[in-house]
This record gives C-alpha cells, sequence and structure tokens, in this order.
C-alpha cells in the first residue's frame, strides 16, 4: 500500500503520513513496541516523544525513549544533546531575559485561552472524550492538573512576586 492510499484511507495528509512512517522507520523495534495503543497512556511513548527518539542512535533509543515515558524529557533530551556535542553540534542556543519574558507571557495567555475553551465545554464533551479511555487516564489527568494547580503553579507564581520584591529591593 502506498503512503498515498495510506492517507486517503486514514484521512490525513500525505505529509502526516510520511512522518509518521519516517519516524517509525527510524526507531528500533522495542520503542515502536513502546508506541502500542494497548499499552495506558501513562506507560506510552508519545509520538512526539518518539521523534525525538528517532534522531538519538539506535543503541541509546531504548533509553532514551523510557526516560519520556518516565517524564524525564530533561535526561532524555541529554542524550540527543551529547550525541550532537560529539558531532560538533552547537545545541544551547544563548536565550536573553527578554526571550524568556516573552515565554512566560505566550505560556500565560496559552494557558489562558485553553482553560476558557474547556471552561465552556458541556459535560457531554467531557464523557464522549473520555469514554474510549481506560479508566485510570480521567483520574491520572484530573490528578495531573490538580497537581499543576496546587503545587507548580504556586512556585511559578512565588518565584514571579519574588522577582519584583528583589527589583524594589535595587531600586
Amino acid at each position: 500500500m502506498t503512503e498515498a492510499e495510506i492517507a486517503k484511507m486514514l484521512g490525513q495528509n500525505l505529509m502526516w503520513v510520511s512522518n509518521h512512517a519516517s519516524v517509525g522507520a527510524n526507531l528500533i523495534s522495542e520503542v515502536r513496541a513502546m508506541m502500542s495503543m494497548r499499552l495506558p497512556s501513562k506507560d506510552r511513548l508519545s509520538f512526539t516523544s518518539a521523534i525525538r527518539v528517532s534522531r538519538m542512535k539506535p543503541e541509546h533509543q531504548a533509553r532514551g525513549a523510557t526516560l519520556y515515558i518516565k517524564r524525564d524529557a530533561k535526561a532524555a533530551d541529554q542524550i540527543i544533546r551529547s550525541q550532537a556535542e560529539e558531532l560538533g553540534i552547537k545545541t544551547r542556543a544563548k536565550r536573553t531575559p527578554r526571550d524568556d519574558f516573552i515565554n512566560l507571557k505566550n505560556f500565560t495567555h496559552r494557558v489562558e485561552r485553553e482553560l476558557t475553551a474547556y471552561k465552556e465545554m458541556p459535560q457531554s464533551f467531557f464523557d464522549s472524550m473520555f469514554l474510549y479511555r481506560s479508566e485510570e487516564d480521567p483520574i491520572l489527568l484530573a490528578e495531573n492538573l490538580r497537581k499543576l494547580a496546587e503545587e507548580e503553579m504556586p512556585k511559578l507564581i512565588s518565584a514571579i512576586r519574588k522577582a519584583l520584591e528583589n527589583k524594589k529591593i535595587k531600586k
């Protein structure tokens, strides 16, 4: 079956099929198995992470995929960086405080926009979203949201407030 036929059958464009085929072709079989829809979502390698893993040397892919699944993207990305540095490729672009401010500002706008959209959805939207998901998926998602709201976001807010205090002290 050609990629064009697969695209038509799946209702996707040719580029989408091509990208998925390319990533799959660059992954070792052990890592492709980690993407199986038969696995619970918490134990499954996402396509986005698989793209990154596909850039790793085959001997590092299983370890990198496991790190992504365990939500340790920082350690997995370090594998990619060290490989690039071995080849003499610079991997760390210098960010400025202005860049960081813009990123944080854009992050808050994205969160606000997405949150507003989800808050306006009727209950039936959420019911259908989880209809064919495992029972643990909504539980894990709710726990992740709770942790973000109660633990992680307050840390971010505290750091911003502390920066404001420090700025006042310096003046």
